[in-house]
């Protein structure tokens, strides 16, 4: 299955309505038993509009993770050019990051089915790092190309890394119900993981951390 196009402009509200519906189908029956003829019931349009609007259940799912790269990454691109001290301003865009993947329970069930579709169908899952997964590690990046103290690292890498470790608390605590057996507290997380990105030089043992 090869990847779809991007979405090139804003979705009618038919479309929305035909998305909203497809959105339910997939996470009720999974990709691999979903059809056009239930996306259908679910939006309470006939096959032939659905048709009309999206060619096949692939261009569907392509537009629900393009949906989904609309409401996400804006504010994570906003937050990753605020002007101010690097370690606050790291702190901010993982902060925006964690926030807009670990607070959108909807969001969290899309993953649930990418991940679980992923060995059936790796074009979905390779859709959803190229849109999402790789946006954001392109945020990082730019990011981390400002600070002085990474003009001799692979910032490329680094912000990979960066990516990787957040996903991961978000996959552990949220996607996979890890709370109550690794319990990590957010903050904890990201002050280490902060520490070791941009650690504090030449503080005294007695100043206190942020």
């Amino acid at each position: 299955m090869s990847l779809p196009p991007p979405l090139d402009s804003p979705l009618s509200a038919k479309a929305e309505q035909i998305l909203e519906g497809g959105f339910r189908a997939f996470l009720a029956q999974g990709y691999a038993g979903t059809s056009m003829d239930r996306v259908a019931a679910e939006s309470r349009v006939s096959k032939a509009t659905v048709y009309s609007y999206f060619r096949d259940k692939e261009s569907l799912f392509a537009a629900l993770v393009q949906r989904a790269a609309h409401r996400k990454l804006p504010g994570i691109y906003a937050a990753s050019a605020i002007d101010a001290p690097p370690r606050q301003a790291l702190r901010h865009l993982c902060q925006t990051l964690m926030e807009r993947l670990a607070n959108d329970p909807e969001h969290l069930e899309f993953v649930r089915l990418t991940v679980g579709e992923s060995g059936r169908f790796p074009a979905l899952a390779q859709l959803f790092l190229q849109t999402l997964t790789k946006s954001g590690i392109e945020a990082f990046r730019d990011c981390f190309q400002r600070y002085p103290q990474l003009q001799n690292h692979d910032c490329e890498a680094l912000a990979s890394i960066v990516t990787g470790a957040l996903i991961s608390w978000v996959f552990t605590q949220e996607i996979l119900h890890g709370r109550d057996i690794v319990p990590m507290d957010r903050d904890r997380y990201l002050n280490c993981l902060i520490d070791m990105v941009l650690p504090l030089e030449d503080v005294p043992e007695d100043f206190p951390k942020p």
